[in-house]
C-alpha cells in the first residue's frame, strides 16, 4: 500500500524533478489487520503535501514498527520532504484546519488545513498520533502513527530465492536511493556496496576483480550528472572481464524508450521508480537466474497501457494541479484523456460548450465547488432538455454522509481520494456504455 501511494504520485514528482522513494521495514509484520483505505488517505495527503511545498530535492516516506505485540503491532510511517520547512509558531497551528503559515504561502499553495486536520483524527482513531518536525528552510517530516491487529492466516506464498553471495554494486548520485536500496537488499543475503556516480562505479569494480571478488551485479541510476546509467553500462560492456556481470537499470517511471535502449546497451532489465520491494527480488533473482523461470530479454514497465478511448469524452474538473496529475496520469493508463476544469464555474462553462459522456468534478474547488457546479449542470439540462451527462464526484474527505451529499446535490457517483486505478476504472465503466457506436 506505500509503495501504491508512492507510485501514484511518482509522475507529478517527476515533472518538479523530485527524487520519491519508500522503504518499508521488514520488522512491520507481513500481514496486519486495519483500515487501509484511511491509511492511504492519511499517506496520500502527506506526500501530496510533500510534493506542493518542495521545489527541489526529495520526498522519503518510511514505515516501520515501532512496537510489537503478541496480538498488534503500532507502525510509525513518516513522510520526510527537503521544501520550505514550517516556523515554530506555525506548527502551533498547523493541523487546525484552514490555517497555514502565512498569507503568501496559502496564495502560492492553496489551502491544506482541512486535510491535515481530518488525518490526525484518523491516525487518533486508529489508536495513534500525528505530528511533525520541521525548521524554516530546512524541509518537514510529517509523521503519523496507528495500530494494527496481527493479519489472519499466511501471506501469500511466493517463490524462495537463494540470493546468499550476490556481490552487488548500487550505483546513484541520490543518498535515499542508495540507502533504501541497500535495505531492499539486505534480508535476501546479497552483499553490496554502493557509490555515487559512474566514474567511481568503474573504479570500485576494476578494484574488487583486482582483489578476486568481483561483482556480480550492478544496479544503475539511470539520470546521474556527468555520467547517466546508459553510459557507465557501455563502459562496463567495453571490458571484456565485466563480460558476466548483470546490469539493472533503475529509470523514472512515465519514461519511454527505455527498453530498446536496455537491449542495446546489453542491460538485462529495467525497473521504474520508486522501486517496489518485490518487483526488485523477482528481477534481481531472474537477472542472476536464480528465479524460478528463465530470464526474458527484460524490459518492465510499471503499468500496462490500455488501447486508446478517443470515443469517450471526459471532463476533469479540478483546481489542484498534483491531484489533476494524478488523475490524468491514470485516465491515460486506462487509454482515456480528459478536457480541464479549474472550478466549477469553469466545468459548467465547459460542459455548455461540449457533449461530455462523463465528468469527473472535485468536491472542493474555489469559485464554485463542486456540489454547486453539479445542481447547476442539472439545472440547464433539464432547461435545454440536454441528455444527462454522468458525474462521478471526487472528495478527499473522510466523513460518513459525504456519499449522501453527493447524490443529493445531483452526482451519480463517489469515489474517495486516494482512489485506487481499479476504482477509476469500475466507476468510468459502470457510467458508460462499453459499447461505442461510430457517429
Amino acid at each position: 500500500m506505500v509503495e501504491d501511494v508512492c507510485e501514484l504520485f511518482a509522475e507529478s514528482a517527476l515533472k518538479k524533478n523530485l527524487e520519491i522513494s519508500c522503504l518499508v521495514d521488514t520488522e512491520i509484520p507481513a500481514r496486519v489487520s486495519g483500515d487501509s483505505g484511511r491509511i492511504r488517505q492519511i499517506l496520500s495527503n502527506l506526500v501530496g503535501n510533500a510534493l506542493k511545498f518542495t521545489e527541489r530535492g526529495e520526498i522519503a516516506v518510511r514505515a516501520f514498527a515501532e512496537k510489537c505485540g503478541e496480538d498488534s503491532s503500532l507502525v510509525r510511517i513518516e513522510v520526510r520532504d527537503t521544501g520550505i520547512g514550517i516556523s515554530p509558531e506555525a506548527k502551533e497551528r498547523i493541523f487546525h484546519a484552514f490555517t497555514q503559515e502565512d498569507g503568501s504561502t496559502t496564495r502560492r499553495f492553496g489551502g491544506t488545513g482541512l486535510g491535515l486536520t481530518i488525518s490526525r483524527q484518523l491516525a487518533e482513531l486508529m489508536g495513534g498520533e500525528m505530528g511533525v518536525r520541521s525548521l524554516p528552510g530546512a524541509g518537514s517530516t510529517f509523521w503519523f502513527t496507528a495500530r494494527f491487529g496481527l493479519g489472519i492466516g499466511e501471506p501469500n506464498t511466493k517463490p524462495r530465492y537463494d540470493l546468499q553471495g550476490v556481490r552487488a554494486l548500487i550505483v546513484d548520485d541520490n543518498a535515499t536511493n542508495r540507502e533504501v536500496l541497500h535495505y531492499q537488499l539486505l534480508p535476501w543475503g546479497v552483499i553490496d556496496d554502493a557509490v555515487d556516480g559512474g566514474p567511481a562505479a568503474l573504479k570500485k569494480m576494476y578494484a574488487a576483480a583486482n582483489e578476486g571478488a568481483p561483482y556480480d551485479l550492478v544496479i544503475l541510476d539511470m539520470m546521474m550528472p556527468d555520467m547517466d546509467g546508459f553510459a557507465v553500462a557501455r563502459e562496463i560492456r567495453n571490458d571484456p572481464q565485466f563480460a558476466s556481470v548483470r546490469l539493472v537499470i533503475l529509470t523514472s517511471i512515465g519514461l519511454r524508450g527505455d527498453a530498446q535502449a536496455a537491449r542495446e546497451t546489453g542491460v538485462q532489465a529495467y525497473l521504474t521508480k520508486p522501486v517496489r520491494h518485490g518487483e526488485l527480488l523477482e528481477c534481481v533473482a531472474q537477472v542472476m537466474g536464480r528465479g524460478v523461470e528463465e530470464l526474458a530479454p527484460v524490459a518492465r514497465q510499471a503499468s500496462e497501457q490500455h488501447e486508446e478511448r478517443k470515443d469517450v469524452r471526459i471532463l476533469l474538473a479540478e483546481d489542484n494541479d498534483i491531484n489533476r496529475d494524478v488523475v490524468l496520469t491514470r485516465l491515460s493508463k486506462l487509454g482515456y484523456s480528459a478536457d480541464i476544469a479549474v472550478d466549477g464555474r469553469s466545468a459548467v462553462e465547459a460542459w455548455e460548450k461540449k457533449a461530455y459522456d462523463l465528468i469527473l468534478m472535485d468536491c472542493q474547488m474555489p469559485e464554485m465547488d463542486g456540489f454547486e457546479a453539479t445542481r447547476e449542470i442539472r439545472r440547464l439540462e433539464q432547461s435545454a432538455q440536454r441528455k444527462r451527462v454522468a458525474i462521478v464526484a471526487l472528495t478527499a474527505n473522510a466523513l460518513e454522509g459525504d456519499r449522501e451529499r453527493c447524490l443529493d446535490a445531483g452526482m451519480d457517483d463517489h469515489l474517495s481520494k486516494p482512489f485506487r486505478q481499479e476504482q477509476l476504472s469500475e466507476a468510468i465503466e459502470r457510467w458508460l456504455n462499453p459499447v461505442t457506436t461510430p457517429a
